[in-house]
């Protein structure tokens, strides 16, 4: 599996090469910017997205909301 944020709307997703596709798992925005339907700042940080330590929890640095 390959595991993705979409940079403008927030959108968890994985990627399954053995079938292929693709399904969106969550919004993993700052919660006023789910609460509002807007979108966090965003300026290609992926950096900000790695697997934790457990192997099974992504970290994921966000913006503050618009």
């Amino acid at each position: 599996m390959v595991y993705g944020v979409h940079g403008n709307s927030g959108y968890l997703f994985r990627f399954d090469p053995q079938t292929p596709k693709v399904e969106v798992l969550d919004r993993i925005t700052s919660l006023p910017s789910q609460r509002s339907g807007m979108f966090d700042q965003f300026s290609y940080g992926y950096l900000g997205f790695t697997l934790g330590p457990d192997g099974h929890t992504i970290h994921y640095l966000t913006g503050g909301p618009v």
